[in-house]
């Protein structure tokens, strides 16, 4: 019986040790798991914003070329002397004369763009507006004709017409 006795003590302070050795590493194992998992996924979650930001890299070199028309229709600023020029070439490659020429308050609108406006004085014939209007629109700026008046050009003569082109573009924030 003293064998038992001694066995049963060998067993229960083998028990006991186990679970004051053994069994906090073990807690300290699976928490190590836990955190492995975690840290796996978020190498994840990187690698695959690293491979987006990658694949955005491309795809802005591919379409830098569309990219710069864009920023050319909608520039960064104003630039008011290639608005002027850009007017006063339309104006001059269809025939009609620019009087007057005049920007307004900029307005700024709740998205990410602000728009300019401009209000120009010229004279010529129904066809010479037609053509300028046609030429603005080529233009690699943005406008947006907002009102025409138009009636005859008593100065003139000669079936001029002296019209108000009222027009609109934009630039971003």
């Amino acid at each position: 019986m003293n064998k038992s006795l001694i066995a049963a003590l060998c067993i229960s302070v083998e028990a006991v040790l186990f679970f004051m050795f053994v069994m906090p590493q073990f807690n300290q194992l699976s928490g190590a798991r836990k955190t492995l998992d975690e840290r796996t996924a978020l190498l994840a979650d990187t690698k695959a914003a690293q491979d987006n930001i990658i694949r955005l890299e491309e795809n802005y070199k591919t379409n830098e070329g569309s990219i710069q028309k864009i920023l050319l229709a909608i520039p960064k600023d104003r630039r008011l002397d290639y608005i002027t020029s850009s007017i006063q070439i339309a104006a001059d490659s269809s025939g009609m004369k620019l009087k007057a020429i005049s920007f307004g308050e900029v307005a700024k609108n709740t998205g990410e763009y602000q728009t300019l406006p401009i209000h120009t004085e010229l004279t010529g014939t129904y066809t010479q507006l037609l053509k300028m209007l046609g030429s603005l629109e080529q233009s690699l700026r943005l406008y947006d004709v907002t009102r025409i008046d138009a009636g005859e050009d008593s100065s003139a003569g000669g079936g001029s017409l002296a019209i108000t082109l009222d027009l609109v573009t934009y630039s971003l924030k």
